[in-house]
Protein backbone atom coordinates (compact mmCIF):
# COMPACT_ATOMS: atom_id res chain seq x y z
CA UNK A 1 0.00 0.00 0.00
CA UNK A 2 1.40 3.41 -0.33
CA UNK A 3 2.04 5.06 2.47
CA UNK A 4 1.23 9.00 3.01
CA UNK A 5 4.05 10.95 4.75
CA UNK A 6 3.36 14.44 6.03
CA UNK A 7 -0.90 13.43 5.70
CA UNK A 8 -4.21 14.00 7.84
CA UNK A 9 -5.94 10.90 8.94
CA UNK A 10 -8.77 11.98 6.42
CA UNK A 11 -6.17 11.82 3.38
CA UNK A 12 -5.06 7.93 4.90
CA UNK A 13 -8.15 6.70 5.34
CA UNK A 14 -9.01 8.17 1.29
CA UNK A 15 -5.67 6.69 0.53
CA UNK A 16 -7.02 3.31 1.77
CA UNK A 17 -10.09 3.57 0.08
CA UNK A 18 -9.06 4.18 -3.12
CA UNK A 19 -6.79 1.63 -3.01
CA UNK A 20 -9.10 -1.05 -1.83
CA UNK A 21 -12.19 0.54 -4.59
CA UNK A 22 -10.44 0.95 -7.25
CA UNK A 23 -6.72 0.00 -7.34
CA UNK A 24 -5.82 3.92 -7.15
CA UNK A 25 -3.90 5.70 -4.76
CA UNK A 26 -4.60 9.09 -3.54
CA UNK A 27 -1.42 10.29 -5.42
CA UNK A 28 -2.92 8.49 -8.62
CA UNK A 29 -5.93 10.23 -7.81
CA UNK A 30 -4.74 13.78 -7.75
CA UNK A 31 -2.19 13.11 -11.16
CA UNK A 32 -5.69 12.28 -12.73
CA UNK A 33 -7.17 15.16 -11.16
CA UNK A 34 -4.40 17.55 -12.69
CA UNK A 35 -3.79 15.88 -15.84
CA UNK A 36 -7.67 16.82 -15.93
CA UNK A 37 -7.63 20.01 -15.03
CA UNK A 38 -9.11 20.06 -12.02
CA UNK A 39 -12.64 19.52 -13.75
CA UNK A 40 -15.10 16.72 -14.40
CA UNK A 41 -13.90 15.06 -17.27
CA UNK A 42 -17.59 15.22 -19.01
CA UNK A 43 -19.11 19.01 -18.01
CA UNK A 44 -15.54 20.38 -17.51
CA UNK A 45 -16.67 22.41 -14.55
CA UNK A 46 -14.69 21.88 -11.18
CA UNK A 47 -16.64 20.53 -8.18
CA UNK A 48 -18.65 22.62 -6.00
CA UNK A 49 -19.08 21.31 -2.52
CA UNK A 50 -17.95 17.15 -3.00
CA UNK A 51 -15.18 15.76 -4.67
CA UNK A 52 -14.72 14.18 -8.49
CA UNK A 53 -15.65 10.87 -8.22
CA UNK A 54 -13.71 8.13 -9.44
CA UNK A 55 -15.56 6.68 -13.22
CA UNK A 56 -14.81 3.01 -13.81
CA UNK A 57 -15.57 0.09 -15.41
CA UNK A 58 -18.00 -2.12 -12.82
CA UNK A 59 -16.97 -5.58 -14.64
CA UNK A 60 -13.19 -4.85 -15.31
CA UNK A 61 -12.75 -2.12 -12.87
CA UNK A 62 -10.61 0.03 -15.30
CA UNK A 63 -10.60 3.94 -14.08
CA UNK A 64 -12.07 6.18 -17.15
CA UNK A 65 -11.57 8.98 -15.15
CA UNK A 66 -13.01 11.84 -12.55
CA UNK A 67 -16.66 13.31 -12.81
CA UNK A 68 -18.58 15.47 -10.76
CA UNK A 69 -21.98 14.09 -9.55
CA UNK A 70 -24.01 15.31 -11.83
CA UNK A 71 -22.55 13.81 -14.54
CA UNK A 72 -21.52 10.66 -12.41
CA UNK A 73 -25.54 9.89 -11.44
CA UNK A 74 -27.49 11.71 -14.16
CA UNK A 75 -25.63 11.75 -17.10
CA UNK A 76 -23.95 8.88 -17.06
CA UNK A 77 -26.18 6.77 -14.47
CA UNK A 78 -26.52 2.84 -15.17
CA UNK A 79 -25.96 3.78 -19.11
CA UNK A 80 -22.27 2.50 -19.33
CA UNK A 81 -20.33 0.95 -21.92
CA UNK A 82 -22.97 -0.74 -23.22
CA UNK A 83 -25.16 1.71 -23.84
CA UNK A 84 -22.20 3.95 -25.39
CA UNK A 85 -23.82 4.08 -28.89
CA UNK A 86 -27.04 5.65 -27.32
CA UNK A 87 -24.96 8.80 -26.39
CA UNK A 88 -23.05 8.65 -29.94
CA UNK A 89 -26.89 8.65 -31.53
CA UNK A 90 -27.64 11.69 -28.81
CA UNK A 91 -24.84 13.54 -30.22
CA UNK A 92 -25.62 13.48 -33.61
CA UNK A 93 -29.25 13.74 -32.51
CA UNK A 94 -28.77 17.14 -31.27
CA UNK A 95 -25.70 18.34 -33.90
CA UNK A 96 -27.91 17.87 -37.20
CA UNK A 97 -31.41 19.02 -35.91
CA UNK A 98 -34.33 18.67 -38.59
CA UNK A 99 -36.64 21.28 -37.97
CA UNK A 100 -40.03 19.90 -38.76
CA UNK A 101 -42.05 22.81 -39.03
CA UNK A 102 -40.22 23.28 -42.19
CA UNK A 103 -39.07 19.87 -43.41
CA UNK A 104 -40.01 19.29 -46.94
CA UNK A 105 -42.76 16.13 -46.18
CA UNK A 106 -42.67 15.27 -49.99
CA UNK A 107 -38.66 14.46 -49.72
CA UNK A 108 -37.26 11.29 -48.59
CA UNK A 109 -37.37 10.32 -44.86
CA UNK A 110 -34.66 12.00 -42.95
CA UNK A 111 -32.65 9.18 -41.07
CA UNK A 112 -29.85 10.72 -38.24
CA UNK A 113 -26.53 8.75 -38.61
Amino acid sequence: MTYLTNSTPQDRARNQRLIRKYGLSYHQYNKLLAHQGGVCAICRRPPKTMRLAVDHDHKTGQVRGLLCFFCNKKVIGRHRQEHAWKFERAALYLKSPIDWRTYDHSASHPVHE
